[in-house]
């Protein structure tokens, strides 16, 4: 009824949707998801079906991730020829990229930091990034200063390691992306894992968003990352050299 989308759908008693949950994220990337999802399959008919869902909830705000699903929102819908539908989308998308910088770029220290809580958080660098406030230089300087700061918020899930090698690829780190990603999930291999981890800090093997690290195992679609940059750009995760 609100526009949101739902991250859980489940098939037993009957078809329904899980109406106590609702992740902001999620629902915004649903657009990004249904874009990679015309351009690898062609199926024009889904997308065009989920269309009216794509384009009713580009209103829920929350500057970075908005952001980039806005503009992979209005390439969606020009693959559909829909873009008379949001023209006043890369209007609203140059003005909040401007706000964005102007508010929450450090020139001192090359970072992007909130106005009421100045937190160094790699999601928040990471979002800058691929919703291309940050340009390239700024975008490397961000990444390569991150990994210096020791009090840096540091991602814990392979959710949001998956968008930080997206943002290592967006600012040219091709091989530090490879590396990451090698070591991160390369890393729960090596711990004995036999599915990736909902949660993973590769110096904490307690870490748990269910305070009992045992059960980490029971979301089991962490596998998509590695598969998706594998397939996406072999040059980058292919190549043996």
């Amino acid at each position: 009824p609100n526009g949101y989308l739902h991250p859980c759908l489940y098939e037993k008693p009957t078809p329904h949707a899980d109406s106590r949950l609702f992740l902001l994220e999620y629902a915004l990337l649903f657009n990004v998801t249904l874009r990679d999802y015309l351009e690898a399959t062609g199926d024009r008919e889904t997308a065009l079906s989920l269309w009216p869902v794509a384009k009713r909830h580009k209103e829920v705000s929350l500057q970075g991730v908005s952001i980039f699903a806005l503009e992979q929102s209005y390439h969606l819908a020009r693959l559909l020829g829909k873009e008379d539908e949001l023209k006043h989308l890369p209007m609203l998308i140059r003005k909040m990229k401007k706000a964005a910088h102007v508010n929450y770029f450090d020139k001192k220290s090359g970072l992007f930091k909130g106005l009421l809580n100045p937190q160094i958080s790699y999601a928040s660098q990471i979002w800058m990034i691929l919703s291309g406030v940050a340009s390239r230089e700024e975008a490397e300087q961000a990444l390569v200063a991150l990994e210096q700061m020791e009090d840096a918020c540091k991602p814990g899930t392979p959710y949001l390691y998956h968008y930080y090698i997206e943002a290592l690829i967006e600012s040219g780190l091709n091989t530090k992306a490879r590396k990451k990603m090698i070591d991160y999930w390369g890393g729960m291999i090596q711990k004995g894992a036999d599915t990736f981890w909902e949660a993973y800090d590769p110096v904490d093997d307690f870490l748990s968003p269910y305070n009992f690290f045992p059960i980490n195992s029971y979301c089991h679609a962490w596998s998509c990352t590695p598969v998706y940059f594998i397939r996406k750009y072999p040059k980058i995760f292919q190549n043996r050299s």
